[in-house]
């Protein structure tokens, strides 16, 4: 059975999608002292709370803090470039 395609709408807004509970680390970093003096999550505390969800198997909190670091790197806030075609 051939891949499904996404829908131009849906590939646009699923960060909406990955976000279940918005502000979940934000507390929990608040609770445990990984917040930077500016409020912001530390990258450290990131990488713990990473450890610890692979060995628990806690796939919910896996998913938060991976797209945490994602957000944290910058992958997701920079613009891809398109490759210019040939012939154009």
């Amino acid at each position: 059975m051939p891949p499904r395609k996404r829908k131009r709408t849906q590939m646009k807004k699923f960060i909406q999608q990955a976000i279940k509970r918005e502000g979940r680390l934000q507390r929990l970093a608040a609770r445990e002292g990984g917040l930077n003096p500016d409020g912001t999550i530390k990258m450290s505390w990131l990488l713990k709370k990473k450890k610890q969800a692979m060995q628990r198997g806690d796939k919910s909190l896996l998913g938060a803090v991976n797209l945490a670091i994602r957000f944290k790197k910058g992958d997701l806030t920079k613009k891809r470039k398109r490759k210019k075609r040939k012939g154009r």
